[in-house]
């Protein structure tokens, strides 16, 4: 099984025209879950943080909102795997468990920037 980060899912829905070649490869790959050669699995963490990409980079909410919910309905009419978020015992216990003294905020990463206009390719 293979697991399908947001980068993956992100080339299929939002990035098609910034990353053509990326795309072709990204295509082929869904082609081969949707006919069921291969199983690949996503998370809801993925989806989520796919469609606050969508929403960061348009000029409005309702815009990010509309390209959010295409790029997701894209991803959810393939037959990917969904994983479920963390349960709230486990979010305690890694919380707990991979803690740092350093603010979440200070060291994750500024997600990259889209064109003003990201497509959706139907």
């Amino acid at each position: 099984m293979h697991y399908l980060d947001t980068s993956v899912l992100l080339v299929y829905t939002l990035a098609q025209v910034l990353e053509e070649e990326r795309y072709v490869h990204v295509s082929k790959l869904f082609k081969l879950v949707n006919a069921e050669k291969i199983k690949a699995i996503t998370s809801f963490y993925a989806l989520h943080e796919l469609f606050i990409i969508a929403i960061q980079n348009a000029p409005d909410l309702e815009t990010g909102s509309k390209f959010g919910k295409e790029a997701l309905n894209k991803v959810l009419e393939t037959k990917i795997i969904l994983a479920p978020l963390l349960n709230r015992e486990d979010r305690i216990l890694y919380a707990q468990k991979f803690s740092s003294t350093t603010p979440f905020s200070s060291r994750s990463p500024r997600l990259p920037a889209a064109p003003p206009n990201p497509q959706v390719i139907q």
